[in-house]
């Protein structure tokens, strides 16, 4: 598993694409990577903004597992999102970009 600052660095690297090709207008890491506790069977949590095109958000996901090398479990911001939920993701966020 990378660390919080390798995640950082590859998804700053890639964020001109993740922009461009899937609408992605901002990306924080929140969960274990955030807080520096991953561990080698850990995902990693992204919380993004971007429109809902299922072909984007599903192309999104997949291209941050093959740059990052690991599962991820990416929410997308809506306004169906739930409290604790919202909670949790602001308690840890890491903005990217």
């Amino acid at each position: 598993m990378k660390s919080t600052e390798q995640c950082i660095d590859i998804i700053r690297s890639n964020a001109a694409l993740l922009k461009s090709k899937y609408g992605i207008t901002s990306l924080s890491l929140f969960g274990s990577v955030a807080r520096g506790e991953q561990n080698d069977d850990s995902d990693v949590d992204v919380f993004v903004s971007m429109p809902a095109v299922m072909r984007n958000v599903l192309g999104a996901n997949m291209f941050l597992e093959q740059i990052l090398g690991c599962d991820v479990d990416m929410v997308r911001n809506h306004s169906h999102l739930s409290a604790n939920l919202l909670t949790q993701i602001n308690r840890d966020a890491i903005n990217v970009f």
